[in-house]
């Protein structure tokens, strides 16, 4: 989620959804407009609560 919202550069590893890889992060665009609760809607599929949910365990309301 840090990485996501662009606040530690991505150094490996994979996103895991219910077990599935759903992201392989190599570079994090920055992509102006979208607040991170939109970022993970659009590019997950994620419900609203399930991406605040996300957001408050990493720490980002602020960037919400």
């Amino acid at each position: 989620m840090r990485t996501l919202a662009g606040l530690i550069p991505p150094l490996g590893g994979s996103f895991l959804c219910k077990g599935r890889v759903a992201m392989v992060p190599s570079r994090i665009p920055r992509v102006k407009g979208f607040t991170v609760r939109e970022f993970l809607c659009l590019s997950t599929g994620a419900s609203p609560v399930s991406a605040a949910n996300a957001i408050e365990r990493a720490g980002l309301q602020e960037m919400a």
